[in-house]
């Protein structure tokens, strides 16, 4: 059900998306890979047609895009805003050839909320309309993934979806609420380690998406950006540590081979070089290799159940091996829809730049359920267990108070013969021959 739930979210986020009259007719980018170019010079550069958003993983490069605004009826008002995706780049610049006042206007996660011309949870910036098609420039440095969507609104468009985006951060918090909270719930009664990683797991995922989705950054206005920003990487570095410990932990119970055993330790040694990368100021090198380790891990997903476990090992495995691959390979699917896009493997879309938010959802919904199965089998073996250790004691009990019985009958039987020989022989009528025979 709650799968079903969040699957509907995401198609309505899709859908959201698109709906708005978006006033960008054509979208084009160029890579500067000295990072040093003018706006001048930039201007002038060629620029690669773009379809859809830009995704161009971690890079060094500064990316200038170049959009075309379509001509807008300037009655209603006299603005259209520019809504940019994702929160967490570092440094947009807005370039606009008409704009005469040479002021520099900059957005980002490292600027104080305030640079927005709008109070959002998006990044923004507004335009004027005009009666003709005119081009604007984006300039985007980020030590994050290279992620950008853009739409010119107008004000009214925005305002609507930034609600509707509002209330399904806040009903998708709600559900990774529960996600976290019925784990917790199984980890104080049972104490399971596993249980207890997994609730530390979701918890995770709700500190996720409380930064990713640029809800904190409204809330602590008066924390310096850069220490929020710096918090969102270590916090999103130790999300995927517990992450791959927990998948770790789980695959343990099923025997893991040496050579997987040995993959996992390798890819948990990296992360103290990436929290090592990233508090010696190497963030685009901490974040890049993090979310290789995570690219890694899901290919591992479909390999590692499949050859890297030692299933005839096990006496009772409350999981097949056809199981254990269709869990994985599903996991994989996400996975790689959160990785590969991050990585500038292929593009995106526009609801690539949130799918790293529904990984700890979707996970965490399918990992309830397969722990919950998980822990109702081994429930129902101790209550076997227990039932048959109790129907053994009984048994027992019952053999040995017959057994006490028959013991009793016996000495009671064999008292009366001795007593009558007791008897005879202490009679003084008894004669040596009787005492004899009594004796032998």
């Amino acid at each position: 059900m709650l799968k079903r739930i969040l699957f509907l979210l995401i198609l309505f986020y899709s859908k959201l998306i698109i709906a708005a009259d978006d006033y960008v007719l054509e979208r084009a980018y160029f890579e500067d890979k000295t990072g040093l170019m003018t706006f001048a010079e930039a201007k002038e550069q060629t620029y690669q047609k773009l379809e859809g958003i830009l995704s161009k993983g971690y890079s060094k490069s500064t990316f200038w895009l170049r959009l075309k605004i379509s001509e807008a009826d300037q009655r209603p008002k006299d603005k259209l805003i520019l809504r940019i995706q994702p929160t967490y780049l570092d440094y947009i610049r807005l370039y606009d050839p008409e704009d005469l006042t040479e002021k520099v206007r900059v957005v980002g996660d490292k600027n104080i909320n305030t640079t927005n011309d709008y109070e959002s949870l998006n990044l923004n910036f507004f335009i004027p309309k005009k009666n003709y098609a005119r081009y604007i420039y984006l300039q985007l440095k980020t030590t994050s993934t290279s992620f950008i969507n853009v739409q010119a609104l107008d004000l009214s468009d925005y305002i609507h979806q930034d609600k509707i985006q509002e209330l399904i951060f806040s009903f998708y918090i709600g559900i990774l609420f529960l996600l976290f909270l019925f784990p917790l719930i199984l980890w104080v009664n049972s104490r399971e380690f596993l249980w207890g990683i997994f609730t530390i797991k979701q918890f995770g995922a709700i500190s996720i998406v409380a930064f990713h989705s640029g809800a904190l950054k409204l809330l602590l206005k008066n924390i310096l950006p850069t220490s929020l920003d710096f918090a969102f990487n270590i916090n999103l570095l130790i999300y995927s540590f517990i992450t791959v410990f927990f998948h770790y932990m789980f695959l343990s119970e099923f025997k893991i081979k040496p050579w997987a055993k040995i993959y996992f330790i390798g890819i948990m040694i990296c992360f103290p070089i990436e929290l090592f990368l990233l508090l010696n100021g190497n963030i685009l090198e901490a974040l890049n290799l993090n979310m290789h380790v995570l690219n890694t891990l899901a290919f591992m997903f479909l390999l590692i159940p499949w050859l890297g476990l030692s299933l005839k090992d096990i006496d009772q495995q409350i999981f097949s091996r056809q199981w254990l691959i269709a869990i994985h390979v599903l996991m994989f699917i996400f996975a790689v829809i959160t990785t590969l896009p991050s990585l500038g493997y292929f593009q995106g879309n526009a609801f690539s730049p949130m799918a790293g938010m529904t990984y700890g959802g979707i996970t965490g919904i399918i990992f309830l359920f397969v722990l919950q199965y998980r822990y109702r089998v081994s429930r129902d073996k101790v209550v076997s267990e227990l039932s048959s250790a109790t129907a053994y004691a009984s048994s027992e009990k019952k053999r040995r108070e017959e057994q006490g019985k028959f013991l009793t009958m016996l000495t009671h039987e064999l008292k009366t013969p001795l007593s009558i020989l007791k008897m005879s022989y202490s009679s003084a009528q008894s004669s040596e021959k009787t005492k004899g025979y009594i004796q032998t």
